[in-house]
C-alpha cells in the first residue's frame, strides 16, 4: 500500500518539490503525475549535494558533497494526488525531507526524495542529459517503484 504524504500544516503542500533526476524529464513526470499542466517549473541549485547514481540501477540519488551542487527543478502547484503519485514514484528507498535550493539568487524551502541509506549509493555522478542519452528508452518506471 503506498505511504501517504505528511504534512504537518496545510501550508507545506505548497512548498515546491525539488527534482533532481529522472522526474525533471517530462515525459517521465508526465508517467507519473498523469497531468503536467497546472505545474510550474523554476530551474534551481542545491548547493553541499552531488547527484549519483544507485548501485545497479540507472536513476540517481544526491550525497552530501560540501563542494558539490546539484541542478534541478522547483516544480510548484502540485495537488494531494500528484504527491501521492510521486511519493509511490519513488518508492521506500526515498524520504521526502526539507532542503534549501537556490532560485534566481535566493534560497528557497522546498521538499527533496532524500535516499534513504547513502550505503546504496555509487560515488558515480548522474546527469539528465547522460541518462536521456544513455538509459531513458530502457528505464522502466516499475523498477523505480
Amino acid at each position: 500500500m503506498p505511504r501517504q504524504p505528511i504534512f504537518n500544516s496545510a501550508d507545506e503542500k505548497l512548498v515546491p518539490l525539488f527534482a533532481y533526476g529522472t522526474l525533471r524529464d517530462a515525459d517521465t513526470l508526465l508517467l507519473v503525475v498523469k497531468n503536467s499542466d497546472h505545474l510550474v517549473f523554476q530551474p534551481a541549485v542545491l548547493q553541499g549535494w552531488r547527484a549519483v547514481f544507485w548501485r545497479g540501477r540507472s536513476y540517481p540519488g544526491v550525497i552530501p558533497d560540501p563542494a558539490g551542487s546539484v541542478d534541478g527543478e522547483l516544480i510548484s502547484g502540485l495537488t494531494a494526488v500528484d504527491w501521492q503519485n510521486l511519493i509511490t514514484y519513488e518508492g521506500e528507498a526515498y524520504s521526502l525531507e526539507i532542503c534549501r535550493p537556490s532560485f534566481q539568487g535566493k534560497i528557497h524551502q522546498a521538499w527533496i526524495f532524500m535516499p534513504c541509506h547513502y550505503h546504496d549509493l555509487t560515488t558515480h555522478p548522474w546527469t539528465l542529459d547522460d541518462w536521456q542519452r544513455f538509459h531513458k528508452n530502457s528505464f522502466d518506471i516499475e523498477e523505480n517503484s
